[in-house]
């Protein structure tokens, strides 16, 4: 007879915040995003920070807060293919019937190939909305055109 244990959630899954207000410290970035959140417009955002300070914590909650549809990619997944079938899924009205936002981790470690496609400029200005990980609470130029 056995008898398993189940596994306690993990500490920082448990106290991982879940709204922006909920983030201690970062009062730029909380003030920035709050009031984006209230009233959302059309933009790219780019969160840059070392491993570990919020940045995709920060975009999920984000994200919570807009009720938005999030097509994540990981760094380890952004090539050419996965960029445009999030590209394609983005065309299409979210099923919340909010924003699409679109993480992608460690953009910076994407394959040439999908940095040669220029993704965040078709998400930008074709699929106004979508989301980049990248510097908190500096919006993408474009979102003032």
């Amino acid at each position: 007879m056995s008898t398993t244990l189940p596994f306690p959630m993990p500490l920082a899954e448990k106290y991982r915040p879940r709204a922006i207000a909920d983030f201690v410290g970062l009062d730029k970035p909380k003030r920035i995003l709050g009031k984006f959140a209230i009233n959302p417009y059309q933009s790219a955002w780019i969160f840059i920070g070392p491993p570990g300070t919020g940045k995709t914590t920060m975009a999920l909650a984000l994200a919570g807060m807009l009720r938005a549809e999030v097509h994540h990619i990981p760094s380890q997944q952004c090539n050419v293919a996965n960029v445009e079938d999030v590209i394609r899924q983005c065309w299409y009205v979210p099923i919340s019937g909010g924003f699409h936002l679109v993480l992608v981790d460690e953009a910076d470690k994407m394959s040439n190939a999908a940095k040669a496609q220029n993704w965040l400029f078709w998400c930008t200005v074709l699929l106004p909305g979508a989301c980049r990980r990248g510097l908190a609470g500096i919006p993408h130029p474009s979102a003032s055109s």
